[in-house]
């Protein structure tokens, strides 16, 4: 127990530990929460503009990457991939028996062709170990053939002239054990693989391919052993 005195009188005080005797905040304290207070409003303010801005720069940097699309031609990427050797990954369609071809496929919606390329290398071989070494600085195009226009037309639900395309030279950074046609990430469309020579990926592309072929192995010939031998075939690991 305490004591107060007030007007000379003593009078008991009981003290209650949930009672507390503390003078009442300052200014100064509530001064210095409303400042901190501002502080953080400042502080989020700020991370939410240089979110905003990353978010429409990267908005801004994937229209920049589909400048010049062709009009009527399907958006796609190809890999022109080559091993330690500087030959190039070609692989035989399941449904077009004989003709090979490096990877392809079309882009998604708000995706980059750099990151299209990566996944649809990976889905179509299960490399996930490449690293990307140059680029086809403009967008490379085929036409179809009536039959084949009518069938990927109706498979996709457009109305594409072709593919505009693309091109992406890779290069494997690991041992070619990593390659598994049917690696599960999507239905598989080869049937066989091998490592092949610029001239051979030309000759045995089909015709309609042919000269975008010609043009991807003549844009990265720098990069590729002209003189190389193909190696021998190889089936798909199902």
């Amino acid at each position: 127990m305490v004591s107060v005195t007030c007007s000379h009188k003593t009078y008991p005080f009981y003290h209650f530990p949930e009672i507390s005797l503390s003078p009442p905040p300052s200014r100064r304290h509530w001064a210095k929460k409303a400042f901190n207070r501002f502080q953080c409003l400042c502080f989020f303010s700020i991370i939410n503009t240089i979110t905003d801005n990353h978010h429409h720069q990267s908005e801004r940097q994937g229209r920049h990457k589909m400048d010049g699309l062709p009009s009527g031609y399907r958006p796609n990427v190809g890999v022109c991939l080559i091993n330690s050797d500087n030959l190039v990954f070609v692989a035989s369609r399941l449904n077009v028996p004989g003709a090979w071809q490096m990877p392809q496929g079309g882009i998604e919606d708000g995706e980059e062709p750099k990151s299209a390329a990566i996944r649809e290398l990976m889905e179509e071989t299960g490399i996930v170990s490449a690293e990307i070494v140059a680029e086809v600085p403009n967008w490379l195009t085929y036409d179809f053939p009536p039959a084949v226009k009518a069938k990927v037309n109706r498979l996709w639900g457009g109305e594409w002239h072709g593919q505009a395309q693309k091109w992406f030279l890779m290069r494997l950074t690991k041992d070619e054990s990593e390659i598994n046609l049917a690696s599960g990430e999507a239905d598989p469309e080869f049937a066989e693989w091998k490592w092949a020579s610029p001239e051979e990926v030309i000759e045995q592309a089909v015709d309609y391919k042919r000269p975008t072929y010609e043009e991807v192995m003549r844009t990265f010939r720098p990069y590729l052993n002209e003189n190389g031998i193909a190696a021998k075939c190889k089936s798909s690991k199902w």
